[in-house]
């Protein structure tokens, strides 16, 4: 809905609640600077989208770019606090990467050809909450933080393009060679001790799932109850990666 005063992309929310979810389990100690960091990026999601929506068209849709500013003024608030109580060293990369992400996602919202690569490249910047969570826990930047997100990135990326799949089935050739191509990546990343064999597993399920011999495009809502199910996959697998010490 146009006019509404939050997103309704469910699959958008979903990959932001499971960005903040990892980033609190991959982390050290969740404190004050994470609640404000998780709320900045709540705050930020739905600035940006109401804010394309508003650009759009100025004339038809006026409320929403000027709740767009709202929520981009408090997510701008909620982020100075975060890095108050975090340290800005730690969060600067990630307020100098803002605004061109969301520069770039107005470009390629403007054309309905360039669709696909909107959902994806919208996936991927939700994925990036994840190293930044987990660094407002204390958790140490290094190799570790990069693979986790890497792969988180790259699970998300091709759960947008398993779902364009399903709604335009001339997208599942795409679905499938990327997924072997992010495949191969996940396996070097575990042969590299970058990535647990639980967490490849997670990823390596939903990679598959265009190749499947019975595959058929779903409707919407069983698509999104399948994918919810496979991106659910990632924390489950960091928990047990957890309990396995």
């Amino acid at each position: 809905m146009k006019d509404a005063p939050v997103p309704t992309a469910h699959g958008a929310w979903l990959i932001l609640a499971t960005a903040i979810l990892l980033g609190v389990l991959s982390g050290e100690e969740a404190g004050p600077g994470t609640l404000a960091l998780s709320l900045s990026a709540v705050l930020g999601f739905c600035a940006v989208d109401r804010l394309l929506v508003g650009l759009k068209n100025r004339e038809r849709h006026p409320a929403a770019l000027r709740l767009g500013v709202v929520y981009a003024v408090f997510g701008f608030v909620a982020g100075v606090l975060a890095a108050l109580e975090v340290g800005w060293l730690r969060l600067l990369w990630i307020g100098g990467l803002a605004p061109f992400l969301g520069l770039a996602a107005w470009a390629l919202s403007r054309s309905p050809r360039h669709r696909p690569a909107f959902e994806g490249f919208g996936m991927v910047c939700l994925s990036l909450v994840l190293p930044a969570v987990s660094l407002s826990t204390g958790c140490p930047v290094g190799w570790p933080l990069f693979t986790l997100w890497a792969v988180f990135a790259l699970h998300v990326l091709h759960a947008s393009l398993r779902t364009r799949a399903h709604l335009q089935p001339r997208h599942r050739r795409l679905a499938r060679w990327v997924g072997v191509a992010a495949g191969l990546i996940v396996l070097a990343l575990v042969g590299s001790g970058g990535v647990s064999e639980p967490i490849a597993l997670a990823v390596v399920i939903g990679l598959a799932e265009p190749w499947s011999p019975d595959w058929k495009p779903l409707p919407a809502r069983r698509i999104g109850w399948r994918e919810t199910a496979l991106i659910s996959l990632f924390p489950l697998a960091l928990l047990v990666e957890r309990l396995l010490g």
